[in-house]
C-alpha cells in the first residue's frame, strides 16, 4: 500500500535537513530548519522575527 504525505504540519518558510524511518517503532522523522537566511548554500543572517535558526523534528507514525 503506497501512502503520499503533504506534511502540511510544516507552516512557516524553511527547509526539510533530513528525514529518516526509525522502523523499530514504525515511525518517520522529519528533520526542518527555519529562521537562517541562506546565501547560496550558506547561512546569511536571519528572516525578520528570528533571532536564531530554529530546528525542530517532526515524528509520524507509519501506516503497518
Amino acid at each position: 500500500m503506497m501512502v503520499t504525505k503533504t506534511f502540511d504540519e510544516v507552516t512557516r518558510q524553511g527547509e526539510i535537513e533530513g528525514l529518516c524511518f526509525d522502523r523499530e517503532n514504525s515511525r518517520f522523522l522529519l528533520l526542518y530548519n527555519r529562521g537562517a537566511r541562506i546565501v547560496r548554500g550558506m547561512p546569511k543572517g536571519f528572516y525578520d522575527g528570528y533571532t536564531e535558526e530554529i530546528h525542530e523534528v517532526f515524528v509520524f507514525d507509519m501506516i503497518k
